[in-house]
């Protein structure tokens, strides 16, 4: 049975991990602290960054499009002891009444944006809330140009489930495809995700 991932929040953190790296960490860390107090993650989903970042003695705030994501970010950061801000608004459009002096998407979120008009509304909404001098970052995904612009039809796809927990009474795998290019002597190997759950 096939769920949407982005409301399925207890999923999302099984699937991608609810844990932060200490590189993840200090990179984040290193941008807030140079250009200052408070930062706001756009797309923070499940508040992973948002709450860590902010365990380590950080002012921070988290904007989503998902009630569901948020829900789980709050209760995620009350159990961390923090009190952190979430707001429920489109990244492509938002209006919090209040600047910050970081700003920044992690993960990729960036590239749900798929049109000119709303990578345009999300860098205004960006600069209409950054203090003077403030910064914006994003993380994006830099795509593998061979892979984008090969035929389909030569590659060989392969499959395999991984069990990768229990979540809400269903198994939550993490599905993974590896499409090999069959001309290339050494050919590159590309995962793809995609995941589901089945009942027990």
């Amino acid at each position: 049975m096939e769920a949407n991932l982005y409301e399925d929040a207890h999923v999302y953190d099984v699937l991608f991990g609810a844990a932060v790296s200490q590189p993840e960490l200090d990179f984040y860390s290193f941008f807030i602290r140079q250009f200052g107090e408070p930062a706001l993650e756009l797309a923070c989903g499940t508040g992973r960054i948002t709450t860590a970042l902010a365990q380590s003695g950080l002012d921070l705030h988290g904007l989503d499009l998902s009630p569901a994501m948020l829900e789980h970010a709050r209760q995620k950061a009350q159990a961390a002891g923090k009190d952190i801000p979430f707001y429920c608004a489109d990244m492509r459009d938002f209006a919090i009444g209040r600047r910050f002096g970081f700003i920044f998407i992690p993960c990729q979120s960036f590239q749900h944006l798929h049109t000119r008009k709303d990578v345009e509304g999300c860098l205004a909404a960006v600069r209409d809330h950054l203090l003077p001098g403030g910064a914006f970052l994003i993380q994006v995904f830099n795509p593998y140009p061979p892979l984008l612009a090969s035929d389909p039809t030569r590659r060989i796809p392969t499959s395999r489930e991984i069990l990768l927990g229990r979540a809400d009474g269903g198994t939550v795998l993490r599905r993974v495809s590896e499409p090999l290019r069959r001309r290339e002597p050494n050919p590159p190997c590309h995962l793809f995700l995609s995941y589901g759950r089945r009942p027990d």
